[in-house]
């Protein structure tokens, strides 16, 4: 209690008039080590939050990412889907045409490039080309021509 009072006259003599942060600044600088204890509690004081509505926010807006549906989602999968959530684009402001298309083109390359396939492959005779006949080839059609 004597090195509070200590400090309270401390700053009425030698600080009066000079904002709080300076004199924060002023006192750990130049008298830290005559207010120890204080400067210490003051170091824990500066982590604490003042409240806990981020971290709710961040645990509810991970309950809603991370469904039963969802369980075996990779913390760094969690993180952008969580992010993105956060500080990405309204829905109704995303074009997804540019994500459509980069996750068409992966899906062309091997997911899974130490399997090999089940069967030869080589040997099948390729299909003609013609005018697509199924709704999927329709939209593959779609999609490259949008990158023309």
């Amino acid at each position: 209690m004597q090195e509070w009072h200590r400090l309270k006259k401390t700053v009425r003599r030698n600080l009066c008039g000079v904002r709080w942060d300076s004199a924060w600044l002023h006192l750990r600088r130049d008298w830290g080590d005559e207010f120890a204890n204080i400067m210490q509690l003051m170091e824990v004081l500066q982590v604490l939050p003042l409240a806990t509505a981020k971290v709710e926010r961040a645990f509810s807006l991970m309950n809603r990412v991370k469904t039963d549906w969802r369980v075996n989602l990779g913390t760094s999968t969690l993180e952008d889907l969580m992010t993105i959530s956060l500080e990405g684009p309204a829905e109704d402001e995303y074009n997804s045409n540019n994500a459509v298309t980069a996750w068409y083109r992966a899906g062309k390359q091997s997911r899974r490039p130490d399997t090999q396939p089940s069967r030869n492959l080589s040997q099948e005779q390729p299909a003609p080309v013609d005018e697509p006949t199924t709704p999927a080839e329709e939209e593959e059609e779609e999609i490259m021509e949008l990158d023309v």
